[in-house]
């Protein structure tokens, strides 16, 4: 498994969270199909946004106030 590595990656994702969404990546670069793998790409996108530290009800990119510590 290859975990992405990219500033601030702590900031936003828990440890457990860069592994799964890491192992899902993974998957989704398997599939052969080009419209396939888009439309997973797609729903991993959002994924990412809602397994992450970030408030989701707001468009620009906010930490949720609970996390920080």
């Amino acid at each position: 498994i290859v975990i992405p590595s990219f500033k601030n990656i702590d900031y936003w994702f828990s440890n457990d969270v860069k592994i799964k969404l890491a192992i899902i990546k993974e998957y989704i670069e398997k599939i052969d199909d080009v419209k396939i793998k888009n439309f997973f790409k797609i729903a991993f996108s959002e994924t990412i946004r809602d397994s992450s530290w970030t408030s989701n009800s707001e468009f620009k990119l906010v930490r949720m106030k609970q996390w920080n510590q």
